[in-house]
């Protein structure tokens, strides 16, 4: 009867090893999305300080999406649309397009920090249930 246990117990930790396992899979891919984000803020953060120093009527690439870019003119090195939600743009300061920018780094670079302290909590009690499972046998 006390070998049922302490086999239930063993299913039991190992499922739930798998389980945090794949937990810290998700946290891992969910930090290499946020990683991504944060360098494009970060270029896009260097865009609009050379923006302000381009010349007007200068020829520069705009991009169309999907890294496709067209030439064109700079009209304006004053002010930016800036997508606000939904769709939605607004025109926006250079200023002001650097602070929302920088707002958006701060809060990602702040839920990076959360995953990656979550991720070492989930790995060390990882390693507990590993110590108890090698431990048991």
């Amino acid at each position: 009867m006390a070998d049922k246990l302490k086999d239930k117990e063993l299913e039991r930790s190992i499922l739930e090893l798998n389980m945090m396992n794949n937990k810290l899979q998700e946290m891992e891919q969910q930090l290499q999305i946020i990683e991504k984000q944060i360098q494009e803020f970060q270029l896009t953060s260097i865009a609009l300080q050379d923006l302000e120093t381009t010349r007007l009527d200068n020829e520069v690439l705009s991009p169309i999406g999907q890294n496709i870019f067209v030439k064109s003119k700079l009209l304006d090195n004053n002010e930016v649309f800036v997508d606000i939600g939904s769709k939605i743009f607004a025109k926006k300061s250079i200023p002001e397009a650097q602070e929302i920018i920088n707002k958006k780094f701060e809060d990602f670079v702040s839920v990076r920090e959360k995953i990656v302290d979550q991720a070492q909590m989930l790995a060390q009690e990882m390693m507990g249930i590993q110590k108890d499972i090698q431990e048991s046998q």
